[in-house]
């Protein structure tokens, strides 16, 4: 009598980000926040120039923190969740790290820069 073989698919990913783990509400919150900015600056525009300082993200994203924890659930401009911003605050602030570690003339310009990023 034949025996079934079960196929099961492989997908070597071993030791890769888990970026199944980031999705979520949170995660669209935070999107709405970058999207907003991106609406408001452009794609992209906290890595223009060099990028933002990352002294200013930081700054940004506590002062989303203590709205918060002084009761003040969503930002007075956007609408959206103050900490959604203090998280979209701190992202960019690891991009810029990791971006200014790169050589200059690696870094797209302008308005194709996000183009270029998702490229990478």
């Amino acid at each position: 009598m034949p025996t079934k073989e079960r196929w099961v698919a492989v997908k070597h990913d071993g030791g890769k980000p888990r970026v199944d783990l980031v999705m979520g509400p949170g995660f669209l919150q935070v999107a709405d926040v970058l999207t907003y900015g991106a609406t408001k600056y452009g794609d992209y525009n906290y890595l223009n120039g060099g990028g933002l300082s990352t002294h200013r993200l930081v700054a940004a994203a506590v002062r989303h923190i203590t709205a918060r924890l002084c009761g003040q659930r969503l930002d007075e401009e956007s609408g959206l969740d103050h900490l959604a911003h203090a998280a979209a605050s701190l992202l960019m602030t690891l991009d810029v790290i990791a971006w200014s570690s790169k050589k200059a003339d690696t870094l797209p310009k302008g308005r194709n820069r996000g183009n270029a990023l998702r490229r990478r």
